[in-house]
């Protein structure tokens, strides 16, 4: 039987400009169609048909999954669930996933007899052609309702040949980070959720050899003095901490690699910035909500760009 690549992600408003439940054509690409609707619960759905083997597909599948969320962080279309975290904690069941050897990669199938996803990267088992696909798994698992309505924003997909980066167990978590991120209206909440991903990127640097000898010199002195052991310790540990580069400095050169010069009307310098002064007010408990206006939102666009070559690196 020949597959189906689907890819889900539950918007956070409804679009009612749009007919739900309705198939729009994509493009074609290398023979391939795909296709794209928004059903009733607000699930954006992205199919691309047909492919002979499982695994293909799934591969499509997840190309297809980062580049639609990735779209839709970057057009600011809000989301409400990605699906990442059900593959994050999905339990082997040996009836429906079969070799345990193939796991986690067995809980994107589905077919007619075990039916699951909706949301997040799948590949669905059909008997003949993609209209078999709304028949057997047309009906949504889902009962959520969104109220929210908003006219005429464009939820196309575009760019599959040109995806992001492919979805992996190392990517998985840092796309929901950003989606939890975006999602956050507290803005300091919010920065410190962006800077702490930004620091989980970031490798550790020493400083420079001159640098890291004057600091030796002086743990040196500590230890030969006539302190308190306990007082020894304690400033010996503080200088040993001074021998890497601090959190900000190391997003800044992570910045330097793979972010691009400016966005919007800011640099990358100051919108970093503006992000780790909000994270500094907002762990101190003073009120940031008066800051959206500045550099600081501009900081998603910075942490996409910078998860684009982070993931293509580290693949």
């Amino acid at each position: 039987m020949p597959y189906v690549a689907h890819a889900g992600v539950q918007l956070s408003e409804d679009y009612s400009a749009y007919e739900k439940n309705h198939w729009y054509f994509i493009k074609e690409v290398k023979g391939m169609s795909f296709h794209w609707r928004l059903n009733d619960q607000c699930i954006y759905e992205v199919a691309c048909e047909l492919f002979e083997d499982k695994e293909t597909a799934l591969i499509a599948a997840k190309y297809i999954y980062v580049t639609v969320v990735y779209n839709l962080l970057q057009k600011d279309i809000g989301i409400k669930d990605a699906g990442c975290q059900f593959y994050e904690k999905s339990l082997f069941i040996p009836e429906m996933d079969g070799n345990i050897e193939d796991y986690p990669e067995s809980t994107f199938f589905w077919t007619p007899n075990c039916i699951g996803g909706g949301i997040g990267p799948d590949v669905y088992q059909v008997p003949n052609s993609f209209e078999d696909y709304d028949e057997l798994y047309g009906k949504s698992f889902f009962d959520l309702k969104v109220s929210v309505s908003r006219n005429g924003a464009l939820l196309d997909f575009d760019n599959y040949d040109r995806s992001p980066f492919i979805y992996s167990k190392m990517v998985q978590p840092l796309l929901n980070t950003i989606v939890q991120a975006n999602s956050v209206w507290e803005i300091g909440l919010r920065m410190t959720l962006y800077c702490g991903l930004l620091e989980h990127m970031a490798e550790d640097k020493p400083k420079d050899p001159e640098v890291l000898s004057e600091i030796d010199l002086l743990a040196h002195h500590v230890v030969t003095s006539s302190l308190p052991d306990d007082d020894k310790n304690s400033l010996v540990s503080f200088l040993n901490s001074g021998k890497t580069i601090s959190s900000k400095q190391k997003c800044k050169l992570l910045c330097k690699h793979y972010a691009q010069d400016r966005y919007g009307p800011y640099t990358t310098k100051q919108i970093l910035d503006d992000a780790y002064s909000i994270r500094s007010a907002f762990s101190h408990g003073e009120d940031c909500g008066n800051r959206y206006s500045g550099p600081a939102p501009y900081i998603k666009l910075v942490v996409l760009d910078i998860l684009t070559g982070y993931a293509k690196d580290h693949s």
